[in-house]
């Protein structure tokens, strides 16, 4: 079981935009022969944007089908906290897929899986104001909130390693939850390997716009292309 309690968050921008909380975290797991259940509460209450605050409650199943396949559902449910003035509820969906195929003395993996952070009628959707957010919806950063007529991801991924690099390929395609709405699709390759002391990783994303026409302020219309080059020392 984990406990926390929030009392400010430093975020990645100057500390003049770190956000003073009053928040709880619960995460409890339990494991079995045939999986891990983990339920958990996140209950936010941010003082500075009250607009974040939100109570989540969910489960997670972590399942294994066999040495080489395992598998993800989760479902949540978040609404309005706080001095939210946003009356709103919103679900979250997961389900997903990996598995292995051993290929000589290297294997292949392989990865399909749906993400979806709901709307409220196109009002409001889920948001995860303190996640990671590189790490979801794609490298190319287009949805670091989500839209008001949420999101659904759909991904796949495939990846290997050949000599000493670790290689990665992983497409997604975006739709909004709420109406008909395509976002666009974005593909992404990576590279790493080690040298010595020294990582190196090359990390490219490419996003493609569904909308024929730009609209100002909005990102994920925008055509996107990313390109990383990194090094990192380990001593």
């Amino acid at each position: 079981m984990f406990y926390g309690y929030i009392t400010q968050v430093n975020r990645i921008f100057a500390e003049a935009q770190d956000h003073n909380h009053e928040s709880h975290l619960l995460n409890a797991k339990y494991d079995t022969p045939v999986g891990s259940i983990i339920g958990y509460g996140y209950l936010l209450e941010n003082k500075t944007n009250q607009g974040l605050s939100s109570d989540t409650f969910g489960a997670r199943w972590q399942g294994k089908a066999g040495p080489y396949v395992s598998y993800n559902l989760e479902y949540a449910q978040q609404k309005d906290a706080g001095e939210n003035l946003t009356d709103y509820s919103a679900e979250y969906n997961l389900a997903e897929i990996n598995g292995s195929i051993p290929v000589g003395a290297s294997k292949i993996n392989l990865g399909v899986g749906y993400e979806l952070l709901g709307s409220d009628d196109g009002v409001t959707a889920f948001a995860t104001s303190l996640a990671t957010l590189h790490a979801f919806q794609g490298w190319a950063d287009k949805f670091l909130a989500t839209p008001a007529t949420g999101i659904e991801d759909t991904y796949f991924s495939v990846g290997t390693s050949l000599q000493s690099f670790n290689l990665n390929l992983v497409y997604h395609t975006y739709a909004a939850d709420e109406g008909s709405g395509d976002y666009g699709s974005e593909f992404g390759f990576s590279a790493d390997t080690k040298v010595g002391p020294v990582g190196l990783t090359l990390k490219y994303a490419d996003y493609s716009a569904d909308a024929e026409i730009p609209t100002p302020g909005v990102v994920f219309t925008r055509d996107t292309k990313k390109l990383w080059l990194m090094a990192a020392v380990t001593y």
